[in-house]
């Protein structure tokens, strides 16, 4: 609604997202009809039609888009650059914010298995495991197998295999434990 000139400038829509990236307007929006697209917040212009069943937030210039349960990225303008392709579910739609880090995005397989892409949408790191956390400012991620932690570096290579009970962050430090002991 522009209440300079008191009239509707958008279709009616569900809900607006008031998350974005900084430095970027658009946002994501779901219409009457529950499907989602991108509007730019500073002047109300539909960016990207509802098309899609989920939608996420644009990182590192793309923004993960998915339709019939299949993830894809879709650029500022729309272009759909890396095809709805990558399987996922209702779980994994919860659990995971298919957004860019670094180069890289975690994407799951129809078993809700982790693997990794890069912004040409190759698969850098097979989707094999549990789970893949977002790199961290002492450039590693950390990934869970099973009941075992390992680490990699930022494009996926691993750095400490599968070995230890747990492996966490706290903000300054990696911290791991094996056989209970820190």
């Amino acid at each position: 609604y522009n209440q300079n000139s008191r009239r509707y400038v958008t279709p009616k829509m569900d809900w607006v997202s008031l998350n974005v990236s900084e430095g970027d307007s658009l946002t994501v929006f779901c219409d009457m009809e529950g499907k989602r697209g991108y509007i730019n917040l500073n002047n109300g212009d539909i960016v990207i039609d509802g098309q899609y069943d989920y939608a996420w937030n644009f990182s590192e210039g793309l923004a993960a888009v998915c339709r019939d349960y299949k993830i894809g990225f879709v650029n500022s303008s729309g272009q759909e650059v890396i095809p709805c392709q990558y399987p996922t579910s209702k779980y994994a739609i919860n659990r995971f914010g298919y957004a860019f880090h670094d180069g890289y995005c975690v994407v799951t397989n129809s078993k809700n298995e982790c693997g990794m892409i890069n912004q040409q949408g190759q698969l850098v790191v097979d989707t094999i495991y549990d789970c893949i956390w977002n790199g961290n400012n002492l450039g590693v991620r950390i990934f869970q197998d099973e009941k075992l932690y390992g680490l990699m570096n930022l494009a996926g290579e691993i750095i400490l295999p599968l070995y230890y009970e747990n492996i966490w962050y706290d903000g300054v430090n990696l911290l791991a434990t094996k056989e209970g002991v820190m």
